[in-house]
């Protein structure tokens, strides 16, 4: 438990001190995420966090793992790296989905290739087909969850807390060493991720977090039958993997920031609200007994524009003019 802990605890001083740099560095190489129509936030920021999550989690592995775990370490490491530098790329350049899938497949191969695999079924085969469907599902799920300040990094560090305890209490080791690194870089990148945030993890990150946590749940082993292990990392990563299924079956509400405000404001002009607010405004230029009728005047077109207002912006969405982040 020392041993876990110390790991923790290097994760997490790394992490704080190596995410300033990777801003600067961000900053410097002009990786950084613009402001647009789907974006919430108002100036640049930088996208490399995920490079700070990366050193901070290999630099506690190395000083502090049991070098018994190395050889199965290597795998894993390997095909995590491959991946943070697939989600570097396409923070810099941008690369089509289908390029980043099948960048995660070869990923996911790496695992497969060195013996990393589900072991469910009979057949080795399916056993290699249901390895690649979690580890690629896996990984875009936390790719596509970091859509919200600290909200990928939380999920993680929650999720890496709970794999801790887990491994602990049934002495796996090395499931507990990749979780106690991964818990300590997750929280010493979320101080400054919090909103609002100062860095982005960026695919870098994401992508890194999603293979080992996928990984992590195929190492994962308790003295029960096989099936009935895999409900805990189903369980622990519940929020990643079903969010994306809810949000297929129930639509998300229409995001109504990307209706023009100026509509809001031609609403409450056609509503004759214009000469109403100079009647706010100026009450004493307005008799005493139509003050009270200007007031409910005023109240009607404000509830007339804001009903025009919403309807409007759902016609947006369905349009297409409105785009959840």
């Amino acid at each position: 438990m020392s041993t876990l802990l110390l790991i923790f605890a290097t994760a997490l001083v790394f992490a704080v001190g190596g995410t300033p740099l990777a801003r600067r560095l961000a900053v410097r190489s002009g990786i950084v995420a613009q402001p647009g129509a789907h974006r919430t936030h108002v100036g640049a920021i930088p996208l490399l966090g995920g490079v700070a999550i990366y050193g901070a989690f290999l630099i506690a592995l190395v000083l502090f793992a049991d070098r018994f775990f190395i050889p199965q370490l290597i795998s894993i490491v390997v095909g995590a790296t491959y991946v943070s530098f697939l989600g570097a790329w396409d923070d810099r350049v941008g690369l089509r989905a289908g390029v980043k899938l099948i960048g995660q497949v070869f990923g996911a191969l790496i695992l497969i290739a060195t013996g990393v695999t589900i072991e469910l079924f009979d057949q080795p085969l399916l056993n290699a087909a249901v390895t690649l469907l979690w580890i690629v599902g896996i990984t875009n799920a936390m790719n596509l969850l970091d859509n919200m300040d600290g909200l990928s990094g939380g999920v993680a560090a929650v999720a890496s807390a709970f794999l801790v305890l887990i491994s602990a209490i049934n002495g796996q080791y090395l499931v507990g060493s990749l979780s106690a690194a991964l818990l300590g870089a997750s929280i010493g990148f979320l101080v400054y991720n919090f909103n609002p945030a100062s860095i982005f993890m960026g695919d870098t990150g994401s992508l890194f977090i999603g293979f080992i946590l996928a990984a992590i749940g195929i190492k994962l082993r308790f003295a029960a039958p096989i099936a009935f292990t895999w409900f805990i990392p189903i369980m622990v990563l519940g929020l990643p993997i079903f969010r994306h299924d809810a949000r297929f079956y129930f639509p998300p509400a229409p995001r109504l920031e990307s209706v023009d405000a100026s509509r809001h404001r031609s609403f409450i002009a056609s509503a004759g609200g214009d000469g109403n607010v100079q009647a706010r405004n100026r009450p004493d230029l307005v008799p005493r007994r139509r003050r009270a009728g200007r007031a409910g005047d005023v109240l009607r077109a404000g509830r007339q524009s804001r009903q025009l207002f919403y309807r409007r912006g759902h016609a947006d969405c369905r349009r297409g003019g409105a785009v959840e982040i």
